[in-house]
């Protein structure tokens, strides 16, 4: 038996945190970025969006130690050589599908009008798909800690039933992914649900962070889509 979250502390995670992330949505940046197809804010955006992943990841992480309870609680009992590796993992992967996109655009043809039609949220620079690199690995590692290792184990401490845990704390997830979410909810809903059921299964969060950070990874491959003759 763990020590029950606090209930503000609960709030703070489940309403304040996706809250905040909806109206970051309707920031100026944002606005330009996803409203008026600006490519030049998709660095801003999304550099904002790492800040924000990390700032609820510590606030989390301190709500885990005044909460008397220990990393292993969440799921994320790793030493710092697990760390390491699966960061190591992470980057060689990305690194090397970085490197192949660079090598095939630099020697084929973008067609103007497919590059058009990729949406404002995938990559089509170099500068874009390296920093997309870091948002992919800290939107698996923060969200699935705050959303499923302590979302799910805060809720299960006040008595809450798993399932609907897993309902809860999904629902919060997607509204973590800002206005878009009322045009697309089961896309960013049942993910949710996966994730969940997955460190749920496993009582560890190094799968749903992996899968989560491959899944958002490969948001740079959308490039390959304005190469003529593809």
């Amino acid at each position: 038996m763990v020590k029950p979250v606090s209930l503000w502390r609960l709030m703070v995670v489940l309403l304040v945190f996706p809250g905040c992330y909806l109206l970051y949505s309707l920031a100026p940046w944002s606005v330009k970025l996803f409203s008026h197809s600006d490519s030049n804010y998709f660095i801003p955006f999304f550099g904002g969006l790492i800040v924000l992943h990390w700032v609820s990841f510590f606030i989390c992480w301190r709500f885990v130690k005044s909460s008397g309870w220990t990393a292993g609680h969440v799921g994320f009992g790793y030493s710092k050589k697990d760390i390491r590796n699966g960061l190591a993992i992470y980057f060689a992967i990305a690194l090397g599908l970085l490197f192949l996109i660079e090598v095939v655009v630099m020697q084929a043809d973008l067609n103007a009008e497919k590059l058009k039609q990729i949406g404002d949220f995938f990559p089509k620079t170099t500068a874009q798909r390296v920093l997309f690199i870091f948002t992919a690995l800290s939107a698996g590692f923060c969200e699935e800690f705050v959303y499923r290792g302590f979302g799910i184990r805060a809720l299960e401490s006040r008595k809450v039933n798993t399932w609907v845990a897993l309902l809860i704390t999904s629902l919060s997830f997607t509204f973590v992914h800002g206005m878009v979410v009322f045009e697309r909810f089961p896309g960013y809903f049942f993910p949710g649900l996966i994730f969940g059921l997955l460190f749920v299964w496993r009582k560890t969060l190094a799968l749903p962070m992996f899968i989560h950070a491959l899944i958002d990874l490969t948001a740079i491959l959308m490039i390959l889509q304005a190469v003529s003759g593809t």
